[in-house]
């Protein structure tokens, strides 16, 4: 939501109040990260949702942009998938994750779409391992959240986070896991 004109309160708090340029987004996108930790533009004074704002006393004019229309806008596709908005945001996520991976830039957004349906979702709990050394390679690893230690000798070699890749060479080469 942007406060186009007059001014956004909290609901029941007479002193914080978003005015002409200020603005707030939904928990929705706080989970995805689009803009950044950040969820208003004036943090100073609390953070504004906007379900709990109400117009000012000059009344307000707002802009707001609904997740279906951030899906069609992110996706690229002409309409927004029809289904639960925990489905439309998990499609989101798979979206923007595949628009950081460095080998997937020059993908067309249809080619985007259909490896977004392809890409599966798992968590790992802490030190448990992705793949073993010498493992045949079947699939390519994108981190979304967390940290990943590639351990080729069992020296704990390095640390990989959020957006980075790994697993792609026994996929390109058909050879086998080069760490574990």
């Amino acid at each position: 939501i942007v406060v186009v004109d007059g001014e956004l309160k909290k609901t029941g708090d007479d002193e914080g109040a978003l005015a002409r340029g200020g603005w707030c987004q939904d928990y929705l996108l706080d989970e995805l990260g689009l803009i950044g930790d950040a969820t208003c533009s004036d943090e100073g004074r609390g953070c504004f949702r906007p379900d709990s704002l109400m117009a000012g006393p000059s009344g307000a004019k707002v802009a707001f942009l609904p997740i279906r229309g951030i899906v069609q806008g992110i996706s690229g596709q002409p309409s927004a998938p029809e289904t639960s908005l925990q489905e439309i945001v998990e499609y989101l996520r798979k979206i923007l994750i595949l628009r950081k991976v460095p080998i997937f830039k020059g993908l067309a957004e249809q080619q985007i779409d259909s490896l977004s349906k392809a890409l599966v979702s798992t968590d790992w709990d802490e030190r448990q391992v992705v793949f073993e050394k010498g493992t045949k390679g079947d699939a390519f690893f994108i981190i979304s959240s967390g940290a990943v230690t590639i351990d080729p000798d069992g020296d704990l070699n390095r640390t990989l986070k959020r957006g980075a890749c790994f697993g792609e060479r026994a996929l390109l080469f058909s050879e086998p896991r080069s760490a574990k």
